[in-house]
């Protein structure tokens, strides 16, 4: 089987909840990954925490990207960490 090393992920939320889910339960390793960007829909922290509590936030890092979802037009961005996964945050 051929190993890809993904460096960059850039999903909605959605399905990177997923994707934490699984990553967590199988408690993959993700030497490569260096950066999670979100668009596409609105970002929920609290679901992030189990994923900071393994993954911790300095490799990857979080991104979320603002802007017309329509168009995939990024406006501005927050790197996310792990204290804002336990506060309420409105973008």
């Amino acid at each position: 089987a051929k190993t890809h090393h993904l460096s960059v992920l850039n999903q909605t939320p959605t399905a990177f909840y997923r994707f934490a889910e699984e990553a967590i339960v199988r408690k993959s390793k993700l030497p490569s990954l260096r950066f999670v960007i979100f668009g596409g829909e609105r970002l929920h922290l609290l679901p992030l925490r189990p994923w900071f509590n393994q993954y911790g936030d300095k490799k990857p890092q979080l991104i979320n990207m603002y802007g017309i979802t329509e168009t995939t037009v990024h406006v501005t961005y927050k790197r996310i960490n792990e204290n804002d996964a336990s506060e309420i945050y409105s973008p």
